[in-house]
């Protein structure tokens, strides 16, 4: 099979410390022997640097399309960068030789059309990919009348691309909905979780710059991006409830992003001695922390629109019970599943109820998270859901290469 990914954003192979997605997606396609050719920036989202040149690999080529660099998230300098990628993979791919199957990742949302225009134009089948819903996770920052209105043509832009994709694939069944929602008759879809190399945590040292935790001790850990979209600012609120009765329970957030500052500052001014902001980790360090750790909090504000983020998987992975503020389908998994518990987005006294709950039993926490790992082995371990994924792909194409 001849394959394109129309991707921009994720990380190549071997820029990050561990394989994301595509790369993951790219290598395997390639060890089953099918064409892999990979169109994406040469702009990095996750760094905001420019790539450096990237060696072709025996069945996978990767094609960079120079863009402008951007520095914010979200800001016009971004949406201009995507425009030019979708514009200069439309010219150069018109003259390529027609690949069997496109699929294209949404968002970008420009990308992804013009992913199915050129399908169209070459008489080849396109699939999108839905990692994320764009527009829908912008209603989050702007005022609910303003986001109605601003954002309703880029929903119909959307719903435009779903009914046109000859399938479509996302990383939860919620997105899915999403797109057959717009295209009652989007039959053939796959959900592909973002998943975890199971191999790969596993082989990682059982080791932690962090002291060793003390008898008694129950850690929480976040691990993430510290954002508008993510409920940190409850943790902090609740460690400052918890400090001076429950001294044992300790909070470690590892990542960084625009609110960290504030939200560390604010720690700092409550004194808590048992809420410390570590910064970016190492993937060994951060395996470390999630290895001596009992609970995984995952926690997102009121509204926001991620289903199954990647934090998830790596709780999952390390055998901690999750405590989870994401209605739907991630909370009926958990509940069903015994490995964990919800919280309310936003109220501290629900998540220290949560807390407290696993700290009065234990015995109970530790069988959550020994559930939650074996839910990670059978359900979403890259190295087993991916080739489901890869096969779907084939028959999407009329092709078979991976039995």
């Amino acid at each position: 099979m001849k394959i394109w990914l129309v991707n921009p954003f994720d990380s190549l192979p071997g820029e990050t410390f561990r394989p994301g997605r595509y790369a993951f997606l790219a290598k395997l396609l390639a060890d089953y022997g099918h064409q892999t050719t990979w169109w994406t920036s040469n702009f990095f989202h996750m760094t905001k640097t420019f790539r450096k040149p990237f060696e072709d690999r025996p069945n996978l080529k990767i094609i960079q399309l120079d863009t402008p660099a951007y520095q914010r998230n979200i800001c016009f300098k971004r949406i201009k960068n995507h425009r030019i990628y979708s514009k200069k993979f439309e010219q150069i791919a018109a003259g390529h030789t027609p690949p069997d199957i496109i699929i294209a990742s949404c968002p970008p949302l420009v990308s992804a059309n013009s992913a199915i225009k050129i399908a169209k134009r070459l008489g080849t089948k396109c699939v999108i990919d839905i990692q994320d819903l764009w527009p829908e996770s912008f209603e989050i920052i702007l005022p609910p009348a303003i986001a109605k209105i601003l954002l309703y043509p880029l929903k119909k832009y959307a719903d435009k691309i779903y009914r046109s994709a000859d399938a479509v694939s996302a990383v939860s069944e919620t997105y899915i909905n999403r797109a057959a929602f717009a295209s009652r008759n989007c039959a053939r879809s796959f959900v592909a979780h973002l998943g975890i190399d199971i191999k790969l945590f596993d082989k990682c040292e059982k080791t932690s710059y962090l002291p060793e935790k003390k008898a008694g001790e129950l850690w929480a850990v976040y691990i993430g991006t510290i954002g508008s979209c993510y409920d940190v600012k409850t943790v902090v609120e609740t460690a400052a409830m918890l400090q001076s009765s429950y001294p044992n329970i300790r909070f470690f957030i590892a990542g960084d992003g625009p609110e960290r500052t504030v939200l560390k500052k604010a720690a700092e001014d409550k004194k808590l001695a048992n809420c410390e902001f570590l910064g970016l980790l190492e993937y060994d360090e951060l395996v470390g922390l999630l290895r001596q750790s009992d609970i995984g909090l995952n926690v997102f504000v009121k509204n926001a629109k991620n289903a199954f983020p990647n934090k998830i998987f790596d709780y999952m992975a390390a055998g901690l019970a999750i405590i989870n503020s994401i209605p739907g389908e991630l909370e009926k998994i958990i509940k069903d599943n015994a490995a964990g518990l919800q919280y309310n987005a936003g109220d501290a006294e629900s998540l220290k109820d949560a807390i407290l709950k696993l700290h009065e039993k234990p015995q109970k926490c530790k069988e959550m998270g020994q559930t939650a790992r074996r839910l990670v082995e059978e359900k979403f371990d890259k190295n087993k859901q991916y080739l489901k994924y890869v096969k779907f792909l084939e028959e999407i194409a009329g092709v078979s290469k991976s039995n």
